[in-house]
């Protein structure tokens, strides 16, 4: 199943709400279920990171610095299905908020390998590789924040989900300075 994402207008504050972006996971399995990207072993995944990258860039391409203004994930236990909502607009802070990223965990919330656990650790893994994995030496400008720290659990209460998204920033390939913006107009006296 293919998944366009659309624009909708921007509304009076400068938003754009996404076309929700849905995949389903085989039922039963949970580590599908928070497969936001691709995961390694069969390479499933709903790809939310690379939609949501590629409408960004429409945005800085319009001379826009972008950044996403809100993240909501919906996850249906009876279904299997993973919804998730997204707004995108202008950055608040004028950076390029052009990359998205996340890890997590599924599985019991209990003891030294608890899924929340893990997903902090997998987390923080991550944003620690992750200058070196964009290709930016920089050391002042890359910057990340966090999106959403989603977390639910099971109806039977024995699997624990916990997903943690992170937004940064790639001056290397996407300077604040947007070369795509357009310049005020000059005018002679």
């Amino acid at each position: 199943m293919k998944h366009l994402i659309l624009f909708e207008d921007f509304n009076a504050m400068g938003k754009t709400k996404l076309e929700p972006i849905t995949y389903t996971a085989p039922a039963g399995d949970w580590d599908a279920m928070h497969s936001f990207q691709s995961r390694k072993k069969d390479g499933f995944g709903g790809r939310v990171h690379e939609k949501i990258e590629k409408e960004l860039e429409k945005l800085y391409k319009q001379g826009i610095n972008p950044e996403v203004k809100s993240l909501k994930v919906t996850m249906d236990e009876s279904s299997w299905k993973v919804k998730v909502e997204v707004e995108i607009g202008p950055s608040s802070d004028g950076k390029a908020w052009m990359g998205i990223t996340s890890r997590g965990g599924a599985g019991t919330n209990e003891g030294p390998n608890a899924s929340s656990k893990r997903a902090q650790q997998q987390i923080d893994k991550k944003l620690s590789d992750l200058k070196t994995e964009i290709g930016d030496s920089s050391t002042e400008k890359f910057e990340t924040k966090k999106l959403l720290d989603f977390e639910q659990d099971s109806k039977n209460k024995k699997i624990h989900v916990r997903q943690i998204f992170y937004t940064y920033t790639n001056p290397k390939k996407y300077p604040k300075e947007n070369p795509n913006a357009k310049k005020p107009e000059t005018v002679s006296k």
